[in-house]
């Protein structure tokens, strides 16, 4: 099993950095818009721009790994559920086998019930049997007797 990522320490990281960014980056805006001529501000303001979309771009990468791993869990969880629903049809398939050689009363059933199949085989091979001779007798009687 793969070592879980701790996202919340991630994301902790970047949310210190991203206020101070955000405070530096209100702040050089307005000093921009006011002093749009000052290369200072712009440059600051530039930097301060910069540095939020960075963080934005890391905690957008933090999604995309959190999303894949919400994906591995659901493929995770989708085929131990799968195996869960085998397993218990498989179980239920054994205690029905189990019911049938447990005790002397429950194993006379299974015989009792083994050859009752048996017996309805026999019966409507029998009754095909007659059938068939009966058609067979029609037919030569009709081709060789007239």
């Amino acid at each position: 099993m793969s070592i879980p990522i701790d996202f919340k320490e991630q994301i902790d990281s970047l949310k210190q950095p991203y206020i101070g960014n955000l405070d530096t980056f209100k702040e050089y805006y307005v000093l921009t818009k006011q002093f749009p001529n000052d290369e200072t501000y712009t440059r600051f303001y530039e930097n301060s721009r910069n540095n939020l979309q960075k963080g934005m771009s890391e905690l957008f990468v933090i999604s995309n790994a959190i999303q894949k791993e919400i994906e591995n869990i659901k493929n995770k969880t989708t085929n131990l559920d799968t195996n869960i629903k085998n397993e218990q049809e498989r179980n239920k398939e054994l205690n029905n086998k189990l019911k049938g050689r447990e005790g002397d009363v429950n194993g006379a059933q299974t015989l009792i019930d083994d050859y009752n199949k048996m017996y309805v085989i026999q019966y409507v091979s029998n009754v095909t049997m007659l059938v068939g001779c009966v058609i067979v007798g029609r037919l030569m009687y009709k081709t060789f007797g007239s």
